[in-house]
């Protein structure tokens, strides 16, 4: 008997099982009875004993009970089929036959084909297909992702760890992305990481995905993202845009630059983020500190500064402060200290230019940093951001917030800013100071007892009165035409000399300062340690290039070591006229002109030598000091002296002044003390002796710290006859006092 004449078709069904189940359930409305039950009794009835017919029947019939859903439904026909048509194993197996032709079915069409990546299928669960991670389960293959994910770095970091990766969906839409590490961990967090970026989903779970995880976890090499550019602990260079140490070499394509076999992440110059809007640019200032070398030399350059800004001999400054910052960390590893370059003048004196040049041998047109307005945030992190770069501030004034102006004193010392960190054990962390810092304003840095100003190189800038020259202007304009082309050469040709800066600034400095020291000695005069420090390293460096390295800046060594000395001492003494001590010496000769102090409180006497009072061993001693040439001394009641002193600071300042035992250090520390005398006669009045401080008045009036008075309106009375000259008891507040030697 042919199968076909009992119309049964075990290949066909319904693909409507929604519409064929409800014609059953009318059936069984209109007939009273069950279709499937019905229809299995009228085929085998048909089949007879014929054995292949009644096989397809089974087949038949088992193919209807499995258009139900549900599995209990299923269960139901093939028990009722097995008590009505025995043998019941006849069809409990024909339903597990179908069950699993149905299960092969759909493998094979889940199955990788000829053009899949099955390389992981064994030992990871997966292969790839269409852009796609099929992964094997129980019932088949199942999709997993509709992207493929390429591995590429792992920018490693204790605080922002994150990866690199390609992604590639089934669109063949590709897209580099920069992925925190916590967002890999779990399908939940780098779904939503995904979905921010487009059409890129996961359908598996954790343990799945897992796997994936396994896979991908080894293939990523490690790299260090560049978070502060400019010289690099590893030993190169690095801008936004590549690296430097000995010859250029660029970043790629996704921002990895290379140095002796480690990778390093730039993000500025990655396709990450080179589709970001203007507004999202996090990274715009950074693609101003890019690689821009031209064919002009450091000589030209250094030729050209020096001519645009002669007034002064500013340009000279400015390339000697530029090639010591360029070494900022091995001077400031040294010594602990970096002195600024503070540009003072008038507006329109050049001071912001040579700011600009400076800068734009760094950064491409990179604006000031603005004192007056700009962030606490943003002040740190132009400091911390580059090492070894000039970093311009603008617009100082001494009304500048306090914690500005101690983080400008305070960055001389390479002290940055003190941060908690979210920590248990209440650890802090301080931003650290990396850049060398070029301040300009219109007012001199004098707060806080001249604090600043001691900390920084100070130039000064006038304007011309008659306004610039043709020539000057077209000079100034070729110095601008080089900063647009690149000065990067400057830096890079500077940085070929490290090795020899390196080995030879420590013992340099040393001679260069003792040099320093034998002419002070020999000029009789004393120069604030730390400002002469400051004019050492620029000239130690200029020394260092000029003589000992083929690279030539134009600069004289010998020339400019004289003009450091000459421009410390100079500095020294404007600090004198300005700072707590120099007021005191100002009140004081207010006093004397007023009348408030007289000859019964000071005098003034020519002198060949003098006596002062000495301690060796807890007994008083009388030295005898012999000047060099006559020599004109101040003699002061100190005490009666500061009394009118602190009455007269109150009224000018509104505020009191120093302390007595804080002014007494000052002052027998100053250059000018020359110690305590036992016993001087003070002439004034109904006249006094007394102990007398004694202070050299010439060097106080050479100095500008005092004026110079009359000394014949000032004759003394003949001394009387002093006492034999053994110890002389002094005044208890002194007796534990320390007494500098004179200069």
């Amino acid at each position: 008997m042919d199968l076909r004449s009992l119309s049964i078709s075990i290949e066909k069904k319904d693909t409507d099982d929604g519409s064929t189940l409800q014609q059953w359930r009318k059936y069984k409305q209109d007939n009273g009875t069950d279709f499937i039950l019905d229809e299995a009794e009228k085929r085998l009835q048909q089949a007879g004993e014929d054995p292949d017919i009644k096989d397809g029947v089974y087949s038949y019939i088992v193919s209807l009970i499995r258009q139900y859903p549900k599995q209990h439904q299923r269960d139901y026909y093939i028990k009722v089929l097995g008590r009505r048509f025995k043998p019941a194993k006849i069809w409990k197996n024909e339903m597990r036959l179908q069950s699993q032709q149905e299960e092969l079915t759909k493998d094979a069409e889940n199955a990788p084909s000829e053009d899949a990546d099955t390389t992981t299928l064994e030992k990871f669960g997966f292969y790839t297909e269409d852009n796609k991670y099929w992964f094997a389960t129980q019932s088949g293959f199942v999709e997993g992702t509709n992207f493929v994910l390429e591995p590429l770095f792992h920018i490693y970091s204790p605080t922002n760890n994150r990866r690199l990766i390609r992604i590639t969906n089934e669109y063949d839409r590709s897209l580099l992305c920069d992925v925190p590490s916590d967002a890999m961990v779990s399908v939940d967090a780098f779904q939503k990481f995904l979905f921010s970026e487009g059409n890129f989903l996961i359908f598996i779970n954790n343990n799945q995905f897992k796997k994936l995880l396994r896979y991908i976890g080894e293939k990523f090499p490690k790299c260090f993202e560049i978070k502060t550019f400019g010289w690099q602990p590893e030993g190169f260079w690095a801008y936004a845009d590549g690296a430097y140490n000995g010859k250029w070499t660029g970043v790629d394509a996704m921002g990895i630059m290379h140095h002796n076999d480690k990778s390093y992440f730039s993000p500025a110059f990655s396709e990450v983020y080179s589709q970001l809007r203007q507004d999202d640019d996090i990274y715009e200032n950074d693609r101003r500190f890019i690689y821009r070398a031209t064919h002009v030399s450091i000589t030209q350059w250094s030729k050209q500064m020096q001519y645009v800004y002669a007034h002064n001999r500013n340009g000279q400054y400015a390339v000697a402060y530029l090639a010591s910052a360029v070494f900022r960390d091995i001077i400031y590893n040294l010594y602990k200290i970096f002195p600024h370059l503070f540009l003072h003048g008038e507006k329109g004196s050049g001071k912001s230019q040579v700011g600009w040049s400076l800068s734009n041998v760094f950064q491409n047109q990179t604006p000031a940093f603005n004192l007056t307005s700009g962030t606490d945030v943003a002040f740190f992190r132009w400091l911390a951001r580059y090492r070894n770069v000039v970093i311009w501030y603008d617009e100082y004034t001494d009304a500048i917030d306090e914690k500005r102006f101690q983080a400008l004193k305070s960055a001389y010392d390479g002290v940055g800013r003190e941060k908690g960190k979210m920590s248990r054990d209440s650890r802090t962390e301080s931003d650290k100071i990396n850049s060398a810092a070029v301040i300009s304003g219109q007012h001199l840095p004098q707060r806080d007892d001249n604090s600043l100003y001691t900390r920084s190189i100070v130039r000064f800038f006038v304007k011309p009165k008659e306004g610039y020259t043709s020539q000057e202007a077209q000079e100034y304009d070729k110095l601008k035409r080089l900063e647009e082309e690149g000065l990067s050469q400057v830096v890079t040709t500077l940085l070929d000399i490290r090795t020899v800066v390196e080995k030879r600034f420590s013992r340099e400095f040393s001679d260069m300062f003792e040099h320093y020291k034998g002419e002070l000695l020999r000029k009789r005069i004393q120069v604030d340690d730390r400002i002469l420090r400051n004019y050492t390293i620029l000239s130690t460096i200029v020394w260092i290039v000029q003589k000992e390295t083929a690279v030539d800046l134009s600069i004289n060594p010998e020339t400019f070591r004289d003009m450091c000395l000459t421009d410390a001492i100079e500095q020294t003494e404007k600090v004198s006229s300005s700072d707590a001590l120099g007021t005191f010496w100002k009140i004081i000769s207010g006093l004397i002109q007023d009348g408030e102090l007289s000859q019964s409180d000071f005098d003034v006497q020519n002198k060949w030598t003098e006596t002062r009072v000495s301690k060796d061993a807890g007994e008083n001693k009388l030295i005898e000091i012999k000047f060099e040439n006559q020599t004109r001394i101040l003699y002061l009641d100190f005490d009666r002296a500061y009394q009118k002193y602190m009455e007269r600071h109150r009224q000018v300042f509104s505020m009191v002044g120093l302390g007595l035992q804080t002014m007494m250090d000052y002052t027998h520390n100053h250059w000018s003390y020359i110690g305590l005398k036992a016993s001087h006669y003070f002439s004034g009045g109904r006249g006094k002796r007394t102990s007398a401080h004694m202070f050299n008045y010439d060097m106080l009036v050479r100095r500008v710290v005092m004026y110079d008075m009359d000394a014949t309106n000032f004759e003394p009375e003949p001394e009387k006859p002093e006492a034999p000259k053994a110890p002389v008891p002094v005044d208890v507040k002194q007796q534990n006092l320390e007494f500098k030697e004179p200069f």
